[in-house]
């Protein structure tokens, strides 16, 4: 049985899932039609959504980044094929989870404490 916290909940009870699927509606209104070019500048907008929404709680947000992108994909944009579209699909599947991570990563690494110290050293602020 699936709960309102499940993210992969097929009602979307979750309102953090119900606002997500909102801004991804926006952002594929205001881009071109999703493909290997653009999914990650996707992903990236719907991780600083959902940061907003859900602080903490790490493999939740990317849990429902990748289920709001894919589900997004599957109604909200109209491909000239089918196999088009399972292309893309496949990439969010694939390609999105490690860019995901690598982004995360890439975060903690430039916002630690002692990279910021390390920093304010260089500029001369202590």
């Amino acid at each position: 049985t699936k709960t309102m916290s499940d993210p992969t909940s097929t009602t979307s009870e979750d309102p953090i899932v119900t606002q997500l699927y909102a801004t991804a509606q926006d952002w594929l209104k205001g881009h071109e039609q999703p493909s290997p070019s653009n999914l990650i500048a996707f992903a990236a907008a719907l991780m600083c959504a959902v940061q907003k929404l859900a602080a903490g709680r790490g493999s939740y947000k990317k849990t429902i980044v990748l289920t709001v992108m894919a589900r997004a994909i599957e109604h909200e944009v109209e491909f000239a094929t089918e196999a088009d579209k399972q292309v893309v699909l496949g990439l969010v599947d694939t390609m999105v989870p490690p860019a995901i991570d690598a982004i995360v990563g890439v975060g903690k690494q430039l916002f630690n404490p002692e990279t910021l110290a390390a920093c304010c050293k260089c500029l001369g602020r202590k």
